[in-house]
């Protein structure tokens, strides 16, 4: 179940950056970016 979960992840992000032209790179700091994005927004609502 989790391979065929990775795999789909995978191709899903190929997919994404085929029609963006984004690098690996900048899709690891846009990943990055939501996460603090998230992190923030979580800390306002439950603080």
């Amino acid at each position: 179940m989790s391979n065929r979960l990775v795999r789909a992840h995978k191709r899903l992000i190929v997919k994404i950056q085929q029609k963006t032209g984004l690098s690996d790179y900048q899709i690891l700091w846009l990943a990055f970016a939501k996460g603090i994005v998230a992190g923030i927004l979580l800390t306002l609502i439950l603080f």
